[in-house]
């Protein structure tokens, strides 16, 4: 963990912003200067204000953050990635600015890369390059790609939490879905060696503090399918 004072105005936090940075094996809980409770994930930089000052609170986010904003109807909070704005309404949500699926038929079925939110309560927009609001609903996931365009839709939130509670519980959850969050959890890439195994489904619970490779071998007990990590990559034959 790292904490870096900075002056000088940037993305309009202010003449006096801090830097707080977790590195691959660490995670951080932090409380903002208006109450906000924010969920720092591995790999990630949030940048804010010493005191949130104007009409609008407003941070800078290069990682995974969940973020438990505190009510304030009179000063809007903003969270700027490099893709995009995520501006919210008084609420909890999820922000990743490392998101990349290549496949359309994929465990949530959005295709390219650029900065994920997840709506868990409450109500939030994010906003375009070019201006744009768009609103979310509950269980909306947006992808804001490099164009500044994002895509919308409905998705079921545990898997894009489950960093954040330490847990994940799932129900005929299939395979491809479980190595998302696995390969999330540890900033693992999964690889799969044949789509049919994509489609095994499971019912249990995930410990994100357990050994990999426990969860790893219980997986290939179950299916009977191999399973080994090399490097930074998991592969599934």
């Amino acid at each position: 963990l790292e904490k870096q004072s900075a002056l000088g105005k940037d993305e309009g936090l202010g003449a006096f912003s801090a830097d707080i940075v977790t590195h691959h094996d660490k995670e951080f809980w932090m409380t903002l200067p208006d109450g906000t409770r924010v969920h720092l994930n591995y790999n990630t930089k949030l940048t804010y204000p010493l005191q949130f000052t104007g009409k609008n609170r407003e941070v800078a986010l290069e990682g995974e953050a969940y973020f438990f904003v505190a009510k304030d109807s009179r000063h809007p909070f903003i969270v700027h990635t490099r893709c995009g704005d995520v501006k919210e309404y008084g609420t909890e949500f999820n922000v990743s600015t490392r998101y990349d699926s290549q496949s359309s038929t994929g465990a949530y079925g959005i295709r390219g890369k650029g900065v994920a939110v997840v709506l868990v309560n409450g109500s939030i927009s994010v906003i375009s390059k070019n201006g744009k609001e768009h609103m979310m609903k509950p269980n909306d996931m947006a992808v804001i790609g490099t164009n500044g365009n994002p895509t919308i839709k409905q998705v079921d939130t545990a898997p894009f939490i489950s960093w954040n509670t330490g847990t994940f519980s799932f129900e005929d959850c299939p395979l491809d879905r479980l190595m998302d969050v696995i390969g999330r959890w540890y900033g693992l890439e999964i690889i799969f060696r044949s789509d049919a195994s994509r489609k095994i489904r499971f019912t249990g619970e995930l410990d994100r503090y357990n050994d990999i490779h426990h969860d790893l071998s219980a997986i290939s007990t179950i299916t009977g399918l191999r399973i080994k990590a090399e490097g930074t990559q998991v592969i599934i034959e």
